[in-house]
């Protein structure tokens, strides 16, 4: 269908939600997180050996991180925790996308972050700018965890952000 129909698919390894045993904060979330992108690579490429692959590992990093480690939204239901949440699906994105391209070194990786303007409803407060400013300013961090400009030693490069996507909201 993809070929008749000129559709290319993205495939999206992680959308929301996680096996019951494993939530990202489980020190073994990341290496079973690589390991399934590593035979989703495998079992793909033995039914579509040639073609574009194009792969979102983990949708929405920070939302995900923002309603599972600080509003107990889902898992794994936490408060203050966003940064950690953040930090473990990173370090599970990464190491997967270096699972996967140790398979097939084509795969394209395509971000899906969410893109919204924070603010503060009294634009006259000092503080509550700068925090309202700072808030903002974290839904890029997943953008620079992914390309090694923050948080070096989870790997990330440059080249693992192929295609970015955002959902923009208002």
């Amino acid at each position: 269908m993809q070929k008749n129909n000129d559709i290319q698919v993205i495939w999206d390894i992680c959308h929301f939600g996680f096996p019951d045993d494993l939530t990202p904060l489980h020190p073994m979330f990341a290496r079973r997180f690589s390991h399934l992108c590593r035979a989703f690579v495998i079992k793909y490429r033995s039914l579509v050996p040639e073609g574009e692959l194009i792969i979102t590992p983990i949708n929405e990093v920070s939302f995900l991180s923002w309603l599972g480690g600080e509003v107990r939204g889902t898992s794994p239901y936490c408060v203050d925790q966003g940064w950690e949440v953040k930090y473990m699906l990173m370090k599970a994105y990464i190491e997967g996308i270096e699972m996967m391209k140790e398979i097939d070194p084509t795969v394209k990786i395509m971000t899906t972050e969410p893109l919204i303007n924070i603010t503060t409803q009294d634009p006259s407060n000092p503080i509550l700018v700068l925090e309202a400013n700072e808030k903002h300013q974290e839904q890029f961090q997943v953008l620079e965890i992914l390309t090694g400009k923050l948080c070096p030693e989870l790997r990330g490069k440059p080249e693992y952000l192929d295609i970015l996507g955002i959902n923009l909201f208002q």
